[in-house]
């Protein structure tokens, strides 16, 4: 601020607030993952559940 980069200082607010936003969903992901370990039906499942969320989050 002291610069007077105000525009770097907006883009740095929305970055981390879009990295803080985004910590859930990894956290969640990264617990089925957990969940799953080595069971093949499982990592089958999450395949499906990780496209279909992606398919939802395009909308």
């Amino acid at each position: 601020m002291k610069e007077k980069y105000y525009s770097i200082h907006n883009f740095l607010q929305w970055y981390v607030a879009e990295k803080i936003e985004e910590e859930p969903l990894a956290q969640l992901i990264l617990d089925k993952l957990h969940l799953i370990d080595e069971d093949k039906g499982g990592i089958c499942l999450f395949d499906r559940y990780i496209q279909n969320f992606h398919k939802r989050a395009k909308v």
